[in-house]
């Protein structure tokens, strides 16, 4: 066999002072099948991975892939991954929520945490009905959706509720939404079109399940970040009047301390600053540096 400038043989070792190939560890050979359905393409790939599997072929290591093999291992990580959606979303919530309680009890949110945490919930549930309507399908990978959207709006919601607690609660509720906004809007922005921008990327993949992947994934994200602004600060707002007026932040219908504490998130906040000082102080040592 003489040795020529393609694309099929890799690894080639050729007679010496010829040019004729001696031996090469791997070959790639294109087919270009065509068929009415995609169906019967699938199913005849999946013959041909089911024969070189087989005794006769034991010198060789096959490989097979096309788009539809692609997508139908999409597919099977996406309904793999479905079962542990459900404890994710619980454990990341209960997360949050306890994320929110203070030193003091009048100034802690677990039920803003709360909503907040369900508004990616909401982003995704919208964005898969809109989407549905228009005519694009769903696929089982779009659940690996819910945990990207859940993380990126998860985030978003710490960075706006500790702008919002950094900010005095006799500021008029209006100025104090407002200097929120000023200071995490920039964050959440770039964080949200990012993001976006990094998923509408997959959007020109000419494979299927990744493009539907993009195209659910670029438009939860930017839906989530609107709900952020519109909704979530709204509840921030009932939230500002629930504090003025002294009411506790579980039991929102009975009056709170304004001088109570709470021992526990102080303990852990203590901890907390001495974790961080600690941290600080190794890793800004000469020997560490």
């Amino acid at each position: 066999m003489v040795a020529e400038k393609r694309n099929n043989v890799y690894s080639v070792e050729l007679e010496e002072g010829t040019n004729f190939i001696k031996s090469f560890s791997t070959a790639v050979i294109e087919l270009f099948v065509s068929a009415p359905e995609d169906e019967i393409l699938y199913q005849w790939q999946l013959e041909i991975q089911r024969q070189y599997n087989e005794e006769e072929f034991r010198l060789f290591t096959i490989g097979l892939t096309s788009d539809c093999l692609v997508s139908a291992e999409v597919r099977r990580m996406g309904i793999e991954t479905a079962p542990v959606l459900f404890g994710s979303i619980c454990f990341m919530i209960i997360f949050v929520v306890v994320s929110s309680i203070r030193e003091k009890p009048l100034k802690s949110k677990p039920w803003e945490s709360l909503i907040g945490s369900l508004i990616p919930i909401l982003a995704i549930l919208m964005s898969t009905g809109i989407l549905s309507f228009c005519g694009l399908r769903y696929q089982s990978i779009v659940t690996v959706t819910y945990f990207l959207v859940l993380s990126v709006g998860v985030d978003d919601i710490f960075i706006i509720l500790r702008a919002w607690d950094r900010i005095s609660t006799a500021t008029p509720i209006p100025e104090r939404l407002a200097e929120t906004l000023e200071n995490a809007g920039p964050s959440i922005t770039i964080s949200s079109l990012t993001n976006a921008l990094s998923f509408g990327i997959g959007i020109f993949s000419s494979t299927p399940a990744v493009r539907t992947f993009s195209i659910y994934s670029c438009f939860a994200t930017v839906v989530c970040y609107f709900f952020q602004l519109i909704l979530f600060t709204a509840i921030l707002a009932v939230s500002g009047k629930r504090e003025q007026n002294n009411y506790q932040a579980l039991f929102c219908c009975l009056k709170a301390d304004p001088s109570a504490r709470n021992r526990i998130a102080e303990k852990i906040t203590q901890f907390q600053n001495w974790l961080i000082k600690s941290w600080s102080f190794i890793i800004t040592t000469w020997s560490a540096r």
